[in-house]
């Protein structure tokens, strides 16, 4: 699991949207969505709702984005990757 994929869910958690999300990470919307698959792969659960759209975090999304916001010195989140 990499911090970056934490920070990718915090900032999809934040944004409730994809591409506003990554916009916030400066990364690809497709390089987020990869991060976040991989971080669920890394999890072994879903965390996103997906349809045609965003529909939330899952309980399992809600608590994984979560704790890393509260765990982690804010320098570590900011939008900026650093």
């Amino acid at each position: 699991m990499l911090l970056q994929h934490l920070r990718y869910l915090v900032a999809l958690a934040r944004e409730r949207h994809f591409a506003r999300a990554a916009d916030a990470c400066q990364v690809a919307q497709p390089t987020l969505s990869e991060g976040i698959r991989q971080l669920e792969e890394d999890l072994g659960v879903p965390i996103v709702e997906r349809r045609q759209r965003y529909q939330g975090l899952t309980h399992n999304g809600v608590s994984s984005g979560s704790a890393p916001s509260h765990k982690l010195p804010h320098s570590h989140l900011d939008d900026t990757g650093g």
